[in-house]
């Protein structure tokens, strides 16, 4: 697979997503109270005004000759006193097929290029998900003392 792109998540989507929040949620070890269905996503998502956004990256598939979903950002914005406005990233799931591919370097530059008023990006990420903390490390994201929060900036 190869040939990314970057576009706004659609309702035909909502499989994909809500398979990678459960990869994501199992491998972090954290229980949701609430939990992300194809509801919420309506609700607070696809509507006039969203709470969160959420980005397909979709790649050229070799073996298929289709272009299928590769990964996925659900990400909101929150304001820093120091900063400004930042970006905050809820969940990223890239397919296990899929990495390797530089999704996440050019996910971040697709952010920054949208965004161009926001100098971070933050996301929290759970004790056990290590390969979250080193891909986050792998973009050049730092640590926040002991907390499992990392923050990139432009």
């Amino acid at each position: 697979m190869n040939n990314l792109k970057i576009r706004p998540a659609k309702p035909s989507d909502l499989d994909f997503i809500l398979h990678g929040n459960d990869v994501i949620d199992n491998l972090s070890g954290i229980k949701p109270k609430r939990g992300l269905t194809s509801e919420y996503i309506k609700q607070d998502i696809f509507c006039e005004n969203p709470k969160a956004w959420i980005e397909i990256i979709e790649a050229f598939s070799d073996i298929t000759g289709n272009v299928e979903p590769a990964a996925f950002i659900i990400y909101s914005f929150f304001y820093l006193a120091s900063e400004g406005s930042a970006i905050w990233v809820s969940k990223f799931f890239i397919d296990p097929f899929c990495r390797k591919m530089n999704i996440g370097p050019r996910l971040r530059d697709y952010l920054f290029e949208r965004y161009p008023e926001c100098p971070s990006i933050f996301g929290c990420v759970g004790i056990e998900n290590k390969t979250a903390r080193v891909f986050f490390a792998s973009m050049g994201a730092n640590r926040y003392d002991d907390l499992p929060l990392y923050g990139v900036k432009r």
